[in-house]
C-alpha cells in the first residue's frame, strides 16, 4: 500500500472514529432523559410516601449509572484510538482491539455506585418516602406549597430580581449557595469576566460567571411542587391509601 493510500485509509479511520464518538454523545443525552424521568418518579415516591418502590427505582438508577459509566468509557477509549492510531499494510482488527481496551479501562476504573452522584441524589429525593420533612406555616397561603426544610440554597429570594426562590424562571447557584435568575445575574456580572463583588449583603468575596451552575435542587424543588399542586397538596397520604378512588402509579 502507497503512502498516500496509507494516508487515506488513516483519515477514514478517524472519521468513522469520531462519528461514533458522537454517537456515544448522543446515547449520554438520551440516558440523562432517562435519568430525568426517574427523578419525577422519585418526586411521587417521596410525596405519596411510596417506600414500597424505592428498591425498584433505585435498581434502575443503579443500573443506568453502569451504563452511563460504560458510555464514557467506550468515548475515552474512541478518543484514545482516534488520536493515537497509524495506519498499517496489517489488517487491524478493531473491535478485538476496542473490547480489550474497555476491558482494561473499566478494570482499572470500575462503576462505583457510592460515588455516582446521580444515586446521591435519588436518593435524597425519595428521603420522603421514608419520612422527609416539610415546612408548613400557619400563615402559608394556598399558593404557598410546602418547602423542604432541608433546603440546600441560602437565599430565599433572588438579591437582584427579588422573585421568590421557587417562582424563578432559570435558577443558577453559585459557589457558595445563593441562588439567582440566570438572567439577572449574567446581566449583573456583564463586562466583568474576571469577577464582580457579589450581590448579596455582608458576603466578602467575589462571583464570577464560572461560579455558577444550574440550580438542580431548586428545580426538583419546583418540580415537586408543582407535583403538590396537582394532588391537592400531596395530602391524600400513601400509595394506594385514602378514601378516595384516585390512585397513582409510579
Amino acid at each position: 500500500m502507497s503512502q498516500d493510500a496509507l494516508k487515506v485509509s488513516s483519515g477514514q479511520v478517524c472519521n468513522t472514529i469520531s462519528n461514533l464518538v458522537e454517537r456515544e454523545k448522543h446515547m449520554l443525552t438520551n440516558l440523562d432523559t432517562v435519568f430525568s424521568s426517574i427523578m419525577t418518579a422519585a418526586d411521587y415516591l417521596a410525596i405519596l410516601k411510596g417506600s414500597d418502590q424505592v428498591g425498584i427505582y433505585k435498581d434502575l438508577v443503579v443500573n443506568l449509572g453502569k451504563l452511563t459509566h460504560e458510555v464514557r468509557t467506550n468515548q475515552v477509549v474512541l478518543q484514545e484510538l482516534g488520536e493515537t492510531y497509524q495506519a498499517s499494510l496489517e489488517d487491524t482488527d478493531f473491535r478485538a482491539l476496542l473490547d480489550q481496551r474497555m476491558k482494561e479501562r473499566l478494570q482499572q476504573e470500575p462503576y462505583k455506585p457510592q460515588d455516582d452522584q446521580r444515586l446521591k441524589d435519588f436518593q435524597e429525593v425519595v428521603a420522603g418516602a421514608g419520612g422527609h420533612t416539610f415546612v408548613d406555616e400557619d400563615n402559608l397561603g394556598d399558593e404557598d406549597l410546602l418547602i423542604e426544610d432541608n433546603r440546600s440554597w441560602v437565599n430565599a429570594k433572588c438579591p437582584l430580581s427579588m422573585k421568590e426562590v421557587l417562582d424563578l424562571e432559570n435558577p443558577v447557584k453559585d459557589s457558595l449557595g445563593y441562588v439567582y435568575e440566570r438572567s439577572r445575574i449574567m446581566e449583573y456580572l456583564h463586562a466583568h469576566p474576571r469577577g464582580r463583588k457579589h450581590p448579596c449583603a455582608g458576603v466578602n468575596q467575589d462571583i464570577k460567571e464560572t461560579d455558577l451552575k444550574p440550580a438542580e435542587d431548586v428545580l426538583r424543588a419546583k418540580r415537586r411542587q408543582r407535583l403538590q399542586q396537582a394532588m391537592g397538596d400531596g395530602k391524600e397520604g400513601t400509595l394506594g391509601d385514602g378514601d378516595g378512588e384516585d390512585v397513582f402509579d409510579v
